[in-house]
């Protein structure tokens, strides 16, 4: 969990890395072997993914989300 805006900048400098490197692993795995890519992938879109649900709960964004809209005239 997020503490500070601090951790933040950390995590989504993280995030970047892990999206680097798998942008890395695509472009040399990829077209020799798809499913070996997919694979070793999965670590990374996982990581990235949690990563990135952090950061969406220490903005605020999953509140947001979280919230269902009010109508107008209701």
């Amino acid at each position: 969990m997020i503490k500070d805006d601090h951790e933040l900048h950390r995590t989504q400098e993280q995030v970047v890395r892990f999206e680097n490197a798998l942008l890395t692993l695509r472009q040399q795995i990829f077209e020799k072997d798809p499913q070996g890519f997919r694979l070793t992938a999965a670590a990374y879109a996982d990581e990235i993914a949690t990563l990135r649900a952090s950061i969406d709960e220490y903005i605020g964004l999953k509140s947001v989300r979280d919230e269902s809209p009010t109508l107008v005239g209701q």
